[in-house]
């Protein structure tokens, strides 16, 4: 029979459990989610797009994007060239999809891994690449900077912000 989480021995569920580190896009720290189960190369949501400068481009053809649960279908119309920086190793030039994310700036997920030999030991919490091993954050690592970075106002038309 299946342990329910919160019976005597199960592990507590917490933030910790997912893997994130930073990546540099545009000289801007993007706070990314490591994503295994996630079917993209890689997302990037909108505000970050907006925040680090990055030209939106429409796809051909809308991509139909599905979350692993009923009825969480939703449609993918835009994407951004940049280079992705994960410190330390060198920039990898990609093409994410932008995705109205929630969380994190962008998600990585296996299909970059797989291209890039990604190894991740949940264990030790890291992520191992050309055989540099980069630790993931532990929950609370992420700065003020970041948080307040989105809250910003937006320039208007006439340089004055909102």
């Amino acid at each position: 029979a299946a342990r329910k989480r919160d019976e005597p021995g199960s592990k507590p569920r917490t933030k910790d459990r997912c893997l994130t580190t930073f990546c540099k896009i545009n000289g801007l720290d993007a706070w990314a989610l490591w994503d295994t189960g996630a079917t993209c190369e890689v997302f990037v949501s909108p505000e970050f797009v907006d925040v680090a400068g990055l030209k939106k481009m429409e796809h051909e053809k809308p991509i139909t994007l599905q979350l692993a649960c009923v009825g969480s279908r939703s449609q993918i119309n835009h994407k951004a060239e940049t280079d992705l920086g994960i410190p330390p190793l060198s920039p990898i030039h990609v093409v994410a999809d932008v995705v109205n994310i929630e969380g994190h700036d962008m998600t990585i997920g296996n299909i970059f891994m797989d291209e890039h030999g990604v190894i991740i030991d949940f264990g030790k919490r890291t992520l191992t690449i050309d055989g540099v091993e980069i630790p993931a954050l532990a929950e609370g690592e992420e700065p003020v900077a970041r948080k307040s970075r989105h809250r910003q106002p937006k320039p208007t038309a006439a340089g004055r912000s909102n």
